[in-house]
């Protein structure tokens, strides 16, 4: 909805306080013209009753299982109807723009959240690819793998003697305690 349909709408909703201001004014002085006369809202209301079409009731049960719930899922199916036309109704207009707004803004932060989470998981991606083609690159086999210090580190020593790169496998032991305690 844009600027021009908001202050038409704002302008209408004016205009029918004006009214209603009005009518109130008159309400009251015709009130003190004649104290006996009814009270118009009591009139209006009885005159809205008796307009009014009764809602349909569900049908008594003609025969059992078959029938009975056909005839439930008929009366279920106008009430979800009636619920959907008065959430339509209700999110209809401004109410519902300010609502989009809201979800697309969410989905805006998630979609950022995400394509950082993703970029840094390439990060470590192609970090891990670059130690993998050192790895190749040295075109030697892994002999032994030794872990000199507490840090969970593998240092491996490969067939021609020279030391590997260090695997950090710390990341890997956290990974699973968190999952082992969740």
């Amino acid at each position: 909805m844009d600027e021009r349909e908001r202050q038409r709408r704002r302008a209408f909703i004016q205009k029918s306080y004006d009214f209603l201001d009005i009518s109130l004014a008159r309400s009251a002085a015709i009130d003190a013209l004649d104290p006996n006369r009814p009270c118009p809202m009591e009139a209006w209301e009885e005159l809205r009753h008796r307009s009014q079409s009764p809602e349909p009731q569900p049908q008594p049960r003609r025969q059992p299982a078959v029938d009975s719930a056909r005839g439930r899922d008929a009366w279920d199916g106008y009430i979800d109807q009636r619920a959907d036309e008065r959430i339509a109704a209700a999110y209809d207009g401004w109410f519902g723009d300010e609502i989009a707004k809201g979800l697309a803004g969410i989905r805006r932060r998630c979609n950022r959240d995400f394509e950082t989470e993703i970029a840094t998981l390439r990060r470590e991606l192609d970090g891990m690819w670059a130690e993998l083609k050192m790895i190749e690159r040295k075109k030697a086999a892994v002999v032994t793998g030794a872990i000199p210090d507490r840090r969970y580190r593998i240092h491996l020593t490969m067939s021609d003697g020279s030391l590997g790169p260090a695997l950090n496998l710390r990341p890997i032991f956290e990974l699973y305690h968190q999952e082992a305690n969740s």
